[in-house]
């Protein structure tokens, strides 16, 4: 008989053969892409996380599932997905899900590492950052200051918020400081969910300050449940068991012609933006359209009101 923890209670799971582990790797930042299914590399979103998930709680002889975590954050709208639909599924098929971390989960890489009943980290594993931020550069000062005058038009008061262009004024910063406060809290009630404890801690207002901790210092604020990699979680949880198999869930890339002219697309899209961006410049700095350097010479010559060589 093994008694294995879940969500704060033991349940009972007669063995019957279950000896699979099945490990969900998630890395990389969070962002929703068009790319899906025709690129061999891992995308981490819902739409293309939800199948791993889904294939790995539905292995007939799975003993656990463990998501092993690099993330730096991203999309809320997406992390929310993903962390909803796994403890979702945790719970319906009643196995333990676990979080280990390499380098980071923080900010959103920790709102998918608190889906799990635990969390376990390395030494040097960086984790926290509870926080929401939004952020880019103004250059309506710059812009005026080369007598460039931008030129907006909206139907709606508020339809240029955020525009780099225009000013930022106090009015859209409270706009924008109430979005952000709306997804703070979102992220807060979460972790009031899954770690209660934690957010009734005499730590509770540092974590939510946006703060990080690395190691044993996130260990003893209640961040992370212990310092462990997959191996030695698995030694700790099933010391008892020699028949163990950790089986990693990979996505599957389109193949055949199908495949190959979805990769062809996509990274002939991927060229010609970095072409456009490229060629965007050139024009800017008026090295496209310049003329060559002869008919250059010409030009100045005329200018000087000096007489031009004839052949």
């Amino acid at each position: 008989m093994l008694n294995a923890f879940f969500g704060g209670k033991h349940h009972e799971h007669k063995q019957h053969g279950n000896n699979v582990v099945a490990l969900i790797t998630m890395k990389g930042s969070v962002e929703e892409s068009d790319a899906e299914g025709i690129t061999a590399k891992q995308e981490l979103n819902f739409r293309t996380t939800k199948r791993l998930i889904e294939e790995a709680f539905a292995l007939p002889n799975v003993l656990a599932v463990i998501m092993n975590i690099n993330c730096p954050g991203g999309s809320p709208a997406q992390t929310n997905l993903i962390a909803k639909f796994i403890r979702e599924r945790a719970d319906e098929t009643k196995r333990p899900l676990y979080a280990v971390v390499e380098d980071a989960a923080v900010s959103g890489g920790y709102w998918l590492a608190c889906a799990a009943d635990e969390i376990h980290i390395d030494p040097n594993s960086m984790v926290g950052s509870v926080g929401v931020i939004s952020q880019n550069v103004g250059v309506n000062e710059g812009l005026g200051n080369a007598g460039v005058e931008p030129r907006i038009i909206t139907s709606v008061e508020h339809k240029a918020g955020m525009n780099p262009l225009l000013k930022f004024d106090e009015e859209e910063e409270k706009l924008v400081r109430e979005n952000i406060m709306t997804i703070h809290g979102n992220f807060i009630d979460f972790l009031k969910q899954r770690r209660p404890e934690m957010m009734k801690g005499p730590h509770a207002k540092d974590i939510m300050s946006g703060r990080m901790y690395v190691g044993e210092m996130a260990v003893e604020v209640g961040l992370a449940d212990g310092l462990a990699s997959i191996s030695t979680l698995l030694d700790k949880k099933y010391p008892k068991r020699d028949d163990l198999q950790v089986m990693e869930i990979k996505p599957k890339p389109q193949g055949g012609l199908l495949g190959l002219v979805g990769r062809m697309v996509y990274f002939g899209t991927q060229i010609a933006r970095q072409m456009n961006g490229v060629l965007g410049e050139l024009e800017r700095l008026d090295v496209v359209r310049s003329p060559r350097p002869e008919a250059l010479y010409l030009q100045k010559l005329r200018e000087s009101g000096r007489t031009i060589p004839t052949k």
